[in-house]
């Protein structure tokens, strides 16, 4: 045991005379996970959208379309000369063209065309305009079918109404409403939001979303250069001196396993500190927090280390981890919460190691942990990380030594 912390010790030396490159793998994703947050937490929305709007028909109904933007959609009046001109030079995501007489067909249920152009240089925001034009023009039929001759007639006035006439528009719009009130009034289902986080005085929004797999994602990335150690005391000889030593070779390795779990505590605690002062945190899950945070990177050290050994040459391990790294933290939640995945993507991350223990991560941060569920995802982690570690072992007595 005295063996294996001193080889422990002789790592955790060595990785610290070379600090720029552990702190380049584990604070970039701190750091991006960072700019999310503060992106994301922002007051004002994360994006506008912005569309141009060419009314040529100048009536009620078109006036009503041209100002139906919100939060995300900004709509601007401009001529359509204009209008063109400036989705030439892509000032906006897309230019609406609202043609002449578009009330008039509308009212009598004639039919009629609605121009949209979009910026070809876009690619999401032109899409979510088409979807939000589309649920409008939906909207706009079925109030016609309901209100329409209640419309036509506002749209006819003149002058300002007499008290008969306004009277009477308000008998059919009544009447109207009257008659659909069973299926919409009141809704047919009601929903009660009730957030856990809130009463416990965390912080569930955007930043807290992507925190944990960020957060998950540094652990990871200081197992996967930790796994390169091996190559190193390949090529300094001593891994040849210790194989023919009465040493057993699981002291060694369990001693590089030490060193790694020990840089991936520190890792874990800086990152769990940063989350419990920025998103209020409780105090009291950052032990817990840590110390998952360590198990899951232990694991993940295992399978880095077991694919360096199978491994040719050093560069080869090198790529071969990065190539199980990036689809597993793609997968896994790292990159893309699950919450943002599609359905069947998110049933496979949650099954891959790192997805397993962001599951758990995320509910000790919130304080939602289940025992039982958290007993199981321990057990499996630790269950694979022992298998690798044993195969590593046998690879290590065997070809890995010995091959040029």
């Amino acid at each position: 045991m005295r063996f294996a912390l001193l080889t422990a010790l002789k790592d955790i030396k060595r990785r610290l005379a070379d600090p720029l490159s552990l702190a380049v793998f584990a604070g970039i994703p701190l750091l991006v996970g960072t700019l999310i947050t503060v992106i994301g937490g922002a007051d004002d929305p994360a994006f506008e959208i912005e569309v141009l709007v060419a009314d040529l028909d100048e009536s009620f109904v078109s006036n009503l379309l041209s100002n139906a933007g919100g939060d995300i959609l900004t709509t601007e009046d401009v001529d359509l000369d204009e209008g063109r001109a400036r989705m030439n030079d892509g000032e906006a995501t897309a230019l609406l063209v609202i043609p002449e007489g578009f009330q008039d067909a509308l009212l009598d249920e004639r039919p009629t065309r609605l121009e949209l152009i979009t910026n070809p240089a876009e690619r999401i925001h032109p899409q979510i305009v088409e979807e939000a034009l589309e649920i409008l023009v939906e909207a706009v039929f079925y109030l016609q079918q309901l209100m329409g001759e209640p419309i036509q007639e506002i749209a006819d006035l003149d002058d300002f109404p007499s008290d008969t006439r306004v009277a009477s528009l308000s008998v059919q719009i009544r009447e109207r409403l009257a008659a659909i009130q069973d299926v919409a009034l009141p809704p047919v289902m009601q929903v009660d939001y009730e957030s856990r986080h809130e009463e416990e005085g965390a912080s569930s929004g955007f930043g807290l979303l992507f925190f944990p797999g960020f957060l998950l994602m540094s652990v990871i990335f200081v197992a996967q250069i930790m796994s390169e150690d091996v190559w190193k005391e390949k090529a300094q000889g001593t891994l040849r001196r210790f194989i023919s030593s009465p040493r057993s070779v699981a002291f060694f390795l369990g001693g590089k396993l030490l060193a790694g779990t020990a840089l991936m505590v520190f890792v874990a605690a800086l990152g769990v500190g940063i989350g419990v002062l920025w998103f209020d945190l409780s105090l009291a899950a950052l032990p817990l927090a840590v110390l998952w945070c360590a198990l899951a990177g232990t694991g993940m050290y295992t399978l880095f280390l077991l694919v360096q050994l199978l491994a040719s040459t050093p560069r080869a391990g090198s790529l071969f981890t990065m190539m199980v790294l990036f689809p597993l933290v793609m997968v896994g939640g790292s990159f893309f919460p699950f919450e943002l995945m599609p359905g069947w993507i998110r049933d496979v991350g949650i099954w891959t190691p790192n997805g397993l223990a962001l599951v758990q991560l995320k509910h000790i941060l919130t304080g939602d942990l289940e025992p039982a569920a958290f007993s199981r995802s321990a057990a499996l982690l630790a269950g694979l990380g022992a298998v690798l570690f044993w195969v590593s072992l046998r690879r290590l007595r065997g070809r890995f030594v010995t091959a040029d």
